[in-house]
């Protein structure tokens, strides 16, 4: 649950609303096969709400891939 807040890796006192609504818009872009939105998203609003380069990373390799059940397990 503590994902839809924030990023684990978010310093304290990080806004929740925003990465929360992202997500929520992710999702719905993954549930509706919209590869283009959910690599907008990501790369445009998520990605830099996120510390950890290894996380980054793995996220990226996902969107990327365009796997859809990846990706719904990533932002659904």
């Amino acid at each position: 649950m503590d994902s839809l807040l924030r990023p684990a890796d978010a310093p304290a006192g990080a806004k929740q609303i925003p990465y929360q609504q992202a997500i929520e818009r992710a999702g719905a872009a993954v549930d509706t096969g919209d590869l283009g939105r959910v690599r907008k998203i990501w790369n445009g609003t998520l990605k830099g709400m996120f510390k950890d380069q290894e996380t980054i990373n793995a996220v990226q390799k996902v969107v990327d891939s365009g796997d859809l059940d990846a990706l719904r397990q990533v932002f659904s």
